[in-house]
């Protein structure tokens, strides 16, 4: 991807070598951003459009609990900052 991210998010990452079915060299990474249900449509939408690849895994999980100070900060980090 040769662009930034969209804001909010929250990005980490996962990288892995030696893919299943490809080369030894063959590098693939695996990242977890974390943003609203409001904003993962557009956040979706710049992942596809700035990947090289032409099918590339973009899914969304929901998190659907989770500690309330951790849950708290995720959606004040990740708002809208316009409204």
């Amino acid at each position: 991807m040769t662009t930034l991210l969209p804001q909010p998010c929250i990005p980490s990452s996962l990288r892995r070598t030696g893919v299943q079915g490809r080369s030894p060299w063959t590098e693939e990474w695996q990242i977890f951003l974390r943003t609203t249900a409001e904003r993962y449509p557009s956040l979706e939408t710049h992942l596809i459009s700035e990947h090289p690849w032409d099918n590339p895994e973009v899914t969304f999980t929901s998190i659907d609990g989770g500690s309330a100070p951790y849950l708290e900060w995720l959606s004040k980090t990740t708002a809208n900052p316009s409204g």
